[in-house]
């Protein structure tokens, strides 16, 4: 499977302004989660503040990300598998995930700390261990968390429309095709998220001044950025998810009764 990149991404986004008005009622409640969580984000919240806020931003990705599967891979007067169920397994598979891939990182993170404070005591500066320590983690991790979410990502789709693909299948699948399909769907998230970090760096260089009534725009402005990007790059999964489904034979699936 060799999606080509440009293309998918100019298809992801074709879809979703043409199929717009659908588009923007599967958003309007992660947009209002998205919104509250950048505002507390924005204005420092208390930490309370911020668990909520980081639950809210997870809780929109899943619900925007598990109906525009269900709306690019189910037909629209055909049979559709009951809401609930797949969402349970959805929101199971999910979290489950998300914990074993933060784990996995909260590990390697501490594993780098220890080595970075073994490099404090012996000399480098704070800037020189920046550069040769933290950077390349940072990128290490989210290439980490790439890898294994691109491995599974067929996963998700799959239980959004109770196709019942699994993680082994998932991962035998992606074999070979991970990087281009995750290069894909950044590429196609890329303007949104561009325009997201654009607004927060303009609040940080006003946000000694800023009112709440422009931190409610630029928390705004942000969820919008973020649903968009949420849609395109859950439309490039699914676009996957279709190519592969395709030519899979009936061992590999096995859909939910």
């Amino acid at each position: 499977m060799r999606l080509p990149v440009w293309g998918t991404v100019r298809q992801a986004w074709a879809v979703l302004f043409d199929d717009l008005p659908a588009f923007l009622k599967a958003a309007l409640v992660p947009f209002l989660l998205l919104a509250y969580a950048s505002y507390v984000d924005l204005t420092g919240g208390t930490d309370g503040g911020s668990v909520a806020a980081m639950f809210a931003d997870t809780l929109a990705f899943l619900l925007l990300s598990f109906s525009w599967y269900r709306r690019r891979l189910l037909p629209a007067d055909g049979h559709r598998p009951p809401v609930l169920r797949c969402f349970a397994l959805y929101l199971l598979y999910s979290v489950v995930l998300l914990l074993v891939l933060t784990g996995l990182a909260v590990l390697f993170w501490v594993s780098i700390g220890m080595g970075a404070q073994l490099m404090m005591e012996t000399g480098p500066s704070h800037d020189v261990l920046v550069l040769a320590v933290v950077v390349p983690v940072v990128a290490l991790t989210i290439a980490f968390h790439l890898f294994f979410y691109g491995r599974f990502i067929l996963v998700f789709p799959s239980l959004a429309i109770g196709a019942g693909v699994t993680l082994r299948a998932s991962w035998f699948l992606m074999s070979g095709n991970v990087w281009r399909l995750m290069a894909t769907c950044v590429l196609a998230a890329l303007p949104p998220l561009s325009v997201g970090f654009l607004c927060a760096t303009l609040f940080e260089v006003e946000a000694a001044t800023a009112s709440s009534l422009s931190v409610g725009v630029i928390a705004s402005l942000q969820a919008m950025a973020s649903v968009f990007g949420i849609a395109v790059f859950t439309g490039v999964a699914a676009m996957a998810f279709r190519t592969i489904y395709d030519r899979l034979t009936l061992p590999l699936l096995a859909p939910m009764s």
